[in-house]
């Protein structure tokens, strides 16, 4: 495929599910995004605002958690534009009939596996940085994951507007961003030079000594797969944080399904 990796945030307490059985869709659980939920039987992809969907996702007690994801081992037939992506750039030309975004959210939501525009998904990657996927994602196609500490600086280095101009604008930023925990300088090496904005943000993760060194944690999958290290991953997926007011959280069950972050 055209675009090697993509990526999935959420929190950590759906390490375990994940690895085992890979990531699956919400299905009957409730959306994060309550306003404009998520598509309930696909998991979201992004190679932008992984971090941002993790922050958004993790909950007292837990890390961060991105996955990345090999796109060679995805059915591109099993790929759809993002909702947002799709009425983002149909807004002029749905307007008088669908005149909220609700509405037109909706539209694109219901209508991915009718309407030939939701197909496109690379479009949908390049206009706004996500797309999604049709049911799960098996977990021989997780190639690596990385916990990023909550509230840690790397964690706060990624608070965008999903919006087409701010991707216009940030878009290499953010996927610098998204990808550096796993790539390091040559995430950064890829993505500068396009935009003069963008590079001054890169700056920050060009720093050596770097300030976020003791913010994430990143493990690849071995050749014989997620079992052998399994265990020392969940170490640091439960590492309880203390809270502003001095408590700890306590961490919850673990769930099968992993939410989106969008």
């Amino acid at each position: 495929m055209s675009v090697p990796y993509l990526y999935h945030g959420t929190c950590s307490r759906n390490v375990r599910a994940v690895l085992k059985r890979g990531l699956q869709p919400r299905g009957k659980k409730a959306s994060i995004w309550s306003a404009h939920p998520s598509r309930a039987g696909h998991v979201y992809l992004t190679h932008a605002y992984a971090s941002f969907f993790a922050r958004m996702a993790v909950e007292k007690g837990y890390q961060m958690a991105i996955f990345r994801i090999d796109a060679d081992k995805l059915e591109p037939t099993r790929l759809f534009a993002d909702e947002d992506a799709l009425e983002s750039a149909n807004r002029s030309k749905d307007e008088a009939r669908m005149p909220t975004l609700a509405q037109r959210t909706k539209y694109y939501r219901e209508l991915w596996d009718i309407l030939p525009e939701a197909a496109y998904w690379e479009t949908s990657l390049d206009y706004l940085g996500n797309c999604s996927h049709d049911g799960p994602i098996p977990p021989d196609a997780i190639n690596a994951v990385t916990l990023i500490r909550p509230n840690s600086a790397l964690c706060w280095m990624s608070d965008p507007t999903i919006t087409r101009t701010n991707y216009i604008l940030l878009g290499h930023y953010y996927r610098a961003l998204t990808a550096w925990p796993f790539e390091g300088a040559a995430a950064v090496a890829r993505e500068k030079g396009y935009s003069d904005l963008a590079d001054k943000y890169m700056a920050k993760l060009e720093l050596s000594p770097s300030p976020f060194a003791d913010d994430y944690m990143t493990f690849h999958c071995p050749a014989d797969g997620w079992k052998s290290i399994t265990p020392s991953i969940l170490k640091h997926c439960e590492k309880q944080h203390r809270s502003k007011d001095g408590r700890h959280g306590a961490p919850a069950p673990n769930p099968v399904h992993s939410d989106r972050g969008r």
